[in-house]
């Protein structure tokens, strides 16, 4: 029997990720790429930065040469030609950022999911103090951005401790940087031992409620919500419908982690 194997991978959604390097396959790049490949999509990538870290911390982080950078995607989308859908993670530097903000523009890049990281839970920031402007021209290129609560209180320089407070740095978030749609993660937020995610779209406010799991202490869950999000963006097209999806995907697979380091855990995918 004659096997065939198709040489192009036509079938496939084809993600590009975008996002800093973790040698722990925790969060980051590694992590995106094998979400990406779990959903049964195809994920490319290029690193905006590296790091030095373990599953304790983020020690060091070098910044990834721009010319590389833009040569780099460059090259991969005029290959590729079609990319589905764009995941953006940790950016670190302000010549990354106006980098990909010229690369958007340029090959009109669809579908694009933001996670705005600015800092891991322990250890060396990974956005530079002099980025967020160059940041909030970037978030207005997004098709959507979805950020925790200390990133929703670093991008507005305000304090969010209840679900009226998301509700209204959602609605801030939409004025000052021209973004659309908006999905604030809760999970800095337990409520009667639940915590919210909240998306903001077509003007209206859908609350996704999750049981709040304390002592869970799992390394990028973040970028697990986010990468799938722009996998069910690439085929859904609606944000509401891609929302509940990405909702109901991550409930599962946030349910599969280890412990490989003497850290946090990591998912295991």
């Amino acid at each position: 029997m004659v096997i065939s194997v198709p040489s192009r991978i036509a079938h496939k959604k084809k993600i590009l990720i975008i996002s800093g390097y973790d040698p722990t396959g925790g969060a980051g790049l590694l992590l995106d790429t094998k979400i990406i490949h779990f959903l049964n999509g195809y994920a490319l990538g290029v690193p905006t930065c590296l790091t030095i870290q373990d599953t304790q911390r983020v020690y060091r982080v070098y910044e990834i040469n721009s010319k590389y950078f833009v040569k780099s995607l460059e090259h991969l989308i005029n290959d590729v030609e079609e990319i589905d859908a764009v995941k953006i993670g940790a950016l670190y530097s302000e010549k990354i950022i106006n980098a990909i903000i010229d690369i958007i523009i340029k090959y009109r890049l669809k579908n694009i999911v933001l996670d705005p990281i600015i800092k891991p839970t322990r250890g060396t920031k990974l956005l530079k103090k002099n980025s967020l402007q160059s940041l909030a021209q970037l978030i207005s290129l997004c098709t959507i951005i979805t950020p925790n609560i200390p990133e929703t209180e670093t991008l507005l320089n305000t304090e969010v401790k209840t679900l009226e407070d998301m509700k209204k740095a959602i609605y801030d978030l939409n004025k000052q940087f021209n973004i659309k749609n908006i999905l604030l993660k809760g999970g800095h937020i337990p409520i009667n031992n639940k915590v919210y995610d909240i998306l903001y779209t077509s003007g209206k406010f859908i609350f996704y409620p999750k049981i709040y799991r304390q002592n869970l202490n799992v390394h990028g869950t973040g970028c697990v919500l986010s990468s799938i999000f722009a996998y069910y963006l690439s085929k859904e097209k609606n944000i509401e419908d891609t929302f509940y999806n990405a909702e109901y995907t991550f409930e599962k697979v946030i349910n599969n982690i280890i412990e490989i380091g003497k850290g946090q855990k990591v998912l295991n995918i």
